[in-house]
């Protein structure tokens, strides 16, 4: 049978998010109306893609190894297959279901996250959408030779209708396209042009780096400490600024370990590309030391890990 290709969104934001959506049209309307959008958009930006419909689902009760929560969702390839199929597909990455009678062969195309609908909470604004489910994710692929984050594309889509103008949420999606995510504006608001981001490391930090973190020898901020000279990034130890003792137990000040990551993966991956050293000892010891003074379950400090591994990975790239 055909293959479908098929952008699936979590259940658990969408379509209510689209719904509660401030652009004018009726309610009723809204949510046509961004399915239309997305698929009219994602295929303009890769016409290879050729996404047919939009559907919502549990994504991590129907795909194995995922970790996505409310903005976020899949493109994938789906077709109905026969039993003898079965093995072949397997071998070349599809997920096999069986449902309502019938087996369902599904590859992962690319991972998807979405903004949230209006500027607001500026300080949390494209991160939220981001963490924890990019690193919840990325552990499955740390064994991969690819270097890449998630093993496969990543869309980024602006659904908000405005152009941004703040600084420091233009850096945000800067960071992120300058590492290799696909930025999309469902709006055309020209906040920023992908083709205008540098992905050369020196030039990337000189156009978005505040001029107060300049020295002599690089740019340094509270999470990190760039050398040109020396063409080395270097990780910071963090303890001071994020963490803090919640009933005998290390935790991190709210959402804050979210910004220090965004800023750390995607820092030392346009570091690593442009040929940089990255010493991470400092983080490091950061997670070997304190690891067992936050709780057992502590999901945070899992996470942690996980970036380090990533670090680890990248370190190794040439």
């Amino acid at each position: 049978m055909k293959e479908i290709v098929k952008l699936k969104l979590n259940q658990s934001g969408y379509p209510k998010n689209f719904r509660k959506h401030n652009i004018q049209i009726a309610d009723d309307e809204k949510q046509e109306f961004f399915e239309h959008r997305l698929i009219e958009t994602l295929n303009q930006i890769n016409n290879k893609l050729k996404i047919e419909t939009v559907e919502y689902c549990n994504l991590n009760n129907e795909f194995e190894n995922n970790f996505l929560t409310s903005y976020s969702g899949l493109i994938v390839k789906e077709q109905i297959i026969e039993e003898i199929q079965k093995t072949k597909l397997k071998n070349q990455g599809y997920q096999i279901k069986s449902k309502n009678n019938q087996l369902i062969a599904t590859r992962v195309l690319a991972y998807v996250f979405l903004s949230a609908n209006k500027e607001e909470f500026r300080d949390t604004l494209f991160t939220q959408s981001i963490f924890p489910d990019i690193l919840d994710s990325m552990k499955v692929y740390l064994d991969s030779p690819s270097y890449t984050i998630l093993n496969h594309p990543i869309y980024f889509i602006d659904v908000i209708d405005k152009k941004i103008t703040a600084l420091t949420l233009i850096r945000r999606l800067a960071l992120m396209i300058a590492s290799g995510v696909h930025y999309v504006e469902l709006f055309n608001n020209q906040t920023i042009s992908p083709r205008d981001v540098p992905t050369q490391i020196v030039r990337f930090m000189n156009k978005y780096e505040l001029k107060k973190n300049r020295t002599l020898s690089g740019y340094e901020t509270d999470y990190l400490s760039l050398n040109f000279d020396k063409n080395e990034l270097k990780i910071k130890d963090i303890t001071s600024r994020l963490v803090t003792t919640q009933r005998g137990n290390l935790d991190f000040h709210g959402s804050d370990e979210k910004f220090y990551w965004m800023d750390i993966l995607f820092i030392s991956i346009i570091a690593a590309n442009s040929g940089f050293s990255i010493n991470f000892k400092e983080y490091e010891k950061f997670v070997i030391n304190n690891k067992s003074q936050f709780t057992n379950n502590s999901k945070k400090m899992a996470r942690c890990v996980i970036l380090l591994q990533y670090l680890e990975k990248l370190s190794l790239k040439k």
